[in-house]
């Protein structure tokens, strides 16, 4: 599998952007050096020119009917936990992107106390987040881009309740893609802390934009693709 930490530390050595002085030719030919390096690295740590991620399905995505014996995947509304990543680092005029996260790669704990306008104050916990992960889907929207594979998708497998308890926990989602440009692609979510829940959330997304080759649902007790998206 490919190491997300170790890629993204990679291509953020890179300049993948395109400058307005630059030609398109001299731009395509730049970034096309770029990637027969990165693709030489990752050849030589995995065997594969593509990124190669396994994401863990949510337990509570995948639930049991022990009555007729079929064990449902869902998205409500991923089965997998997603970010989202602009094109820009305003997120303004630009389309989105769904993302898989695949590590947490820095995470920090505070408090303060917070005030509102009517004098109001509370201990807010702070917490800040540095994610990774690779970029799957392309979106205008930020909610469309928050879901995958799409709002209210199941999907449901016959399974007997031995072979059912087994799958439930060794779900995954399979993702091969090769890189697609820009390399590298930065998302911003946060929660701004209230009275009633004093909770300040702020989290960095990167994510390794990939053009999808396949992704797949994936039990890796059996070794068995249940389903293609």
């Amino acid at each position: 599998m490919t190491s997300i930490p170790d890629l993204l530390r990679t291509l953020a050595a890179q300049k993948s952007q395109k400058d307005e002085f630059e030609t398109t030719a001299a731009y395509r030919s730049r970034i096309d050096g770029q990637a027969s390096i990165i693709k030489a690295a990752l050849r030589s740590k995995t065997g594969s020119e593509s990124v190669i991620v396994s994401v863990p399905v949510k337990a509570e995505h995948a639930r049991y009917d022990a009555d007729r014996e079929m064990l449902t995947v869902s998205a409500t509304p991923s089965p997998v936990q997603t970010s989202r990543a602009s094109d820009s680092a305003s997120g303004i005029g630009s389309s989105y992107h769904t993302v898989f996260v695949t590590d947490v790669i820095a995470q920090d704990l505070d408090s303060y106390i917070g005030g509102n306008a009517y004098g109001a104050k509370r201990k807010v916990i702070k917490l800040s987040q540095r994610n990774g992960g690779v970029a799957v889907a392309r979106s205008n929207s930020i909610l469309d881009a928050a879901a995958w594979p799409s709002s209210g998708w199941s999907r449901s497998f016959n399974m007997s309740v031995d072979e059912a308890r087994a799958t439930k926990g060794n779900l995954r989602v399979l993702v091969i893609g090769g890189l697609n440009t820009p390399f590298l692609l930065t998302g911003y979510d946060g929660n701004n802390p209230t009275i009633s829940n004093p909770v300040d959330i702020t989290t960095v997304t990167h994510a390794v934009n990939l053009t999808p080759e396949c992704i797949v649902l994936y039990d890796t007790r059996a070794r068995k693709v249940l389903h293609s998206f």
